[in-house]
């Protein structure tokens, strides 16, 4: 159904079953940074060049869509280079104002970048951190919230999907939850890897910043969206002070550009934005709803299949959710070894480790796992590859040196 749309970036003798850590490219992203290298080449904040101009103005108009795109008029867009990056501007640009009567709220799944910031954060003012309690599918458990959020509770962040165990938190109903035990805390959603699945709806969630990459949307590498509330963008302090960022600059002195150009010092990643302009006129025109009804066939597929094995020496973590990924081990093999094994005999690609998240192992009982995400350049004869794989996993050794 869509796989002849990734032509330019697919290997047919491979299954792809990475999307997780980065998806697939579309060949119209491919041509579009090629179109933006040959025929623009050129860099912002140049009103004199044509060029440089009519980048400007895409930049501008893509702020408006990308807002359109995670519907909502209210705050804006900054373009950042990933969402470890955005995340970490949420924390550390809001250091000055947390100290150590306030209190973080986190979950012992999040990614790496969306829990290493406010651990330091916490280290550095002295603001307690606090996790949610998680229910068993890894979700956070909506009935326990008041026992971690309470007047003192400065900012909460979470995922909207876990990278590992593929959960998906009910954000509206988690918003509602915090807000009426304080609305002033403020919420922060990692949408690394819902974006490209889910619709998702900031007005709705009533929420106060996001952060993706658009790398894992099908889209190019280098760039991330960070959207916030003009209220956070204006308290916000950057990270990084350059050109573009700034705009006067005296002896002892400088002023900040307003809003989300203050975050967006240096030359941006340019043709991955003209790329993502493209990007997003296909979603578009594709509907993400055909998107998620896709990979949830294949997910059911996949359990229809698996559940024939009747083999309980594979360990699968979230086999019952209707997302993605499928986390998985065999009993006696590293996670490691049998990812090479998977590659090497059968061209699979997947994932293993720790996945950048590695208090996940809280819930699964193990350190490591494979990883394989599906995603819309997946068919069913890749699920058919890697159930042939299962049914001759005890061979794994012959392939490892």
């Amino acid at each position: 159904m869509f796989k002849k749309e990734f032509q330019k970036s697919f290997n047919n003798k491979m299954v792809y079953l990475d999307s997780g850590a980065t998806s697939m490219k579309l060949d119209l992203v491919v041509e579009s940074e090629i179109e933006f290298l040959t025929k623009f080449n050129t860099n912002t904040h140049n009103e004199v060049s044509e060029s440089s101009s009519k980048i400007n103005e895409l930049i501008e108009n893509l702020r408006v869509k990308v807002k359109e795109f995670l519907n909502t008029k209210e705050g804006n867009v900054a373009f950042v280079s990933g969402t470890t990056y955005a995340s970490n501007q949420l924390a550390f640009g809001l250091i000055e104002e947390i100290n150590a009567k306030h209190e973080v709220v986190v979950t012992a799944v999040e990614h790496s970048s969306n829990l290493l910031p406010w651990i330091e954060i916490s280290n550095k003012t002295g603001a307690k951190l606090n996790y949610f309690d998680l229910n068993n599918d890894g979700t956070i458990d909506i009935k326990s919230i008041n026992k971690v959020v309470n007047k003192n509770t400065k900012i909460v962040s979470f995922a909207h999907i876990s990278n590992t165990l593929g959960y998906e938190n009910d954000v509206k109903k988690i918003v509602e939850e915090i807000k009426k035990i304080n609305e002033n805390t403020l919420i922060f959603i990692d949408c690394a890897q819902s974006i490209s699945h889910e619709k998702i709806n900031v007005f709705e969630w009533g929420v106060d910043a996001i952060t993706f990459s658009t790398h894992k949307m099908y889209g190019p590498f280098g760039l991330g969206i960070l959207w916030a509330k003009d209220t956070i963008l204006n308290r916000l302090k950057p990270l990084v002070l350059g050109g573009g960022n700034i705009v006067s600059v005296e002896r002892n002195s400088f002023q900040l550009s307003d809003g989300p150009h203050k975050l967006e010092a240096g030359t941006m990643n340019l043709s991955s934005i003209y790329a993502f302009d493209k990007l997003l006129d296909w979603y578009q025109k594709t509907d993400i709803n055909n998107i998620k009804s896709y990979e949830l066939k294949l997910k059911k597929y996949f359990v229809s299949e698996f559940n024939k094995l009747n083999d309980d020496e594979i360990i699968i973590y979230n086999l019952d959710n209707n997302q993605s990924s499928i986390l998985f081990n065999i009993k006696g093999v590293s996670s490691q070894d049998f990812a090479i094994f998977l590659e090497k005999k059968y061209q699979i690609i997947t994932r293993a480790g720790q996945h950048c998240a590695q208090l996940t192992k809280e819930l699964t009982n193990s350190k490591t796992t494979v990883r394989a995400t599906l995603s819309i350049v997946n068919t069913k004869a890749d699920i058919d590859k890697l159930i042939e794989a299962f049914k001759d996993k005890d061979k794994w050794s012959e392939y490892i040196i």
